[in-house]
């Protein structure tokens, strides 16, 4: 009963437009999700966080939600010229 409740939520977001935008970094080895749209931030603050974590991002997808995830560009140095 409960996963049936889910499967509806999940559907019924995905059609509402619900979307979340999280910034992945890495941070002294360690991958950090970090908030990177107003939704994103308050489901954040709501954990108490100034992060995600894997089991929120699991939480929030059930609640119907479509988590983007992106990642910084690299930086590129050109060391050829002086």
């Amino acid at each position: 009963m409960i996963q049936d409740l889910t499967n509806e939520a999940y559907e019924a977001g995905l059609k509402a437009g619900k979307q979340i935008v999280i910034l992945a970094k890495e941070v002294y080895g360690r991958q950090m999700l970090y908030p990177a749209c107003d939704t994103s931030r308050l489901f954040a603050a709501i954990a108490d966080r100034s992060t995600l974590s894997e089991v929120n991002i699991r939480r929030i997808r059930q609640l119907g939600y479509e988590v983007t995830v992106t990642y910084p560009k690299p930086l590129i140095f050109d060391f050829t010229n002086p």
